[in-house]
């Protein structure tokens, strides 16, 4: 109910404001909702609408860097002393992404968006399925944590982040203090947002316009560099 809540907000947001305002601004709370979704969904659409390619870049990567702060506010409310750890990555990494989102909003037209890219995550069909993902992952992570350790939770989140983040941050969250520590919720977290990162960054090179690509490359390469600097530094403390 708390994912879906805070996704149905984002979904709201674009149908009564994103839509009407355009492209750009239902990345933004397209983001909320699913930002591999609406990734994908614009990397489509960037094949039949070159005119407003950068338009479609500037959405995803402002998507891209919604994802950071739609994550800390998931992990504020289930683990407020994780979000204390996790809140200086998480800056660095929607700092990186609002840098890169305003050079591309600049190179922008203003043209009214009628893209449906988000569907309401309040669909039952919606909501019984990610309460079975979030299901499958909790336990999954606990029983990897048993008998493998905090290699075999690094591991799962590291797969279960590559079609959707929220499932696998709200796991680990739990679990967090519990299972295991807080530095290896950290590392599983940065983890599961360098495997998403990297599966909508594979999305716009492979489906999208070649101008697609050559706008988002150096947001995607940005986001993916500075997510394993902080990685590493978790590695190194921990």
């Amino acid at each position: 109910i708390f994912i879906s809540g805070i996704s149905f907000l984002g979904y709201l947001l674009t149908k009564f404001i994103g839509y009407q305002k355009g492209i750009k601004y239902t990345g933004i709370f397209g983001g909320f909702v699913s930002s591999t979704a609406l990734t994908y969904a614009y990397t489509k659409k960037s094949r039949d609408n070159v005119p407003v390619i950068k338009n479609y870049a500037a959405g995803i990567i402002l998507a891209c860097t919604i994802v950071y702060p739609k994550v800390f506010i998931e992990i504020s409310v289930v683990n407020a002393e994780l979000a204390k750890t996790m809140a200086i990555p998480i800056i660095i990494l929607t700092v990186t992404g609002i840098l890169h989102s305003i050079i591309l909003w600049r190179q922008t037209k203003k043209v009214v968006s009628n893209d449906k890219v988000v569907s309401n995550p309040f669909e039952l069909k919606s909501a019984l399925l990610f309460g079975v993902i979030f299901g499958v992952i909790l336990v999954v992570s606990k029983l990897s944590q048993v008998y493998f350790g905090e290699k075999g939770v690094l591991i799962v989140s590291f797969i279960s982040g590559l079609p959707n983040i929220d499932a696998i941050v709200l796991s680990v969250s739990q679990l967090s203090g519990v299972s295991f520590s807080e530095i290896t919720a950290s590392k599983s977290i940065l983890l599961a947002l360098l495997s998403n990162t990297l599966f909508k960054f594979s999305l716009s090179m492979f489906a999208g316009h070649k101008e697609l690509r050559s706008n988002v490359l150096p947001g995607f390469v940005s986001f993916i560099g500075v997510n394993l600097l902080v990685i590493l530094y978790c590695f190194l403390i921990g």
